[in-house]
């Protein structure tokens, strides 16, 4: 029979937020703006979150947030998605949750630890 051809239709998004950013280097967002794409955003992870069972996107940063034709921001790179749920019992097992962490998040967007 062979591998399966599977394809996938997405939406093509011009611009980055990223790229937004940079070409706006000397003017700020207004707070109308920023207000904006953080209710896209917040959306996108509620969406995720709502899911059986629910999705953990684990890499949010302004790179992986995309502008729509539709002028809505997107999330993007699913990459680093996971359902599954963490418990970590003991020092061992913290250890292990903190490999899975460097693995699959970028670092200087990560949570503070203390």
């Amino acid at each position: 029979m062979g591998v399966p051809n599977i394809q996938v239709l997405m939406e093509h998004c011009d611009q980055s937020l990223i790229g937004i950013m940079k070409q706006r280097f000397t003017s700020k967002f207004t707070e109308e703006e920023v207000l904006s794409i953080f209710h896209n955003v917040v959306q996108a992870v509620c969406y995720l979150h709502s899911l059986t069972p629910p999705v953990a996107h684990r890499d949010l940063k302004a790179d992986n947030v995309l502008l729509g034709a539709d002028r809505r921001y997107k999330l993007c790179d699913f990459g680093s998605c996971t359902s599954e749920a963490y418990e970590p019992q003991g020092t061992r097992e913290i250890n292990l949750f903190q490999d899975e962490i460097d693995r699959n998040t970028t670092l200087e967007y990560r949570a503070d630890r203390r």
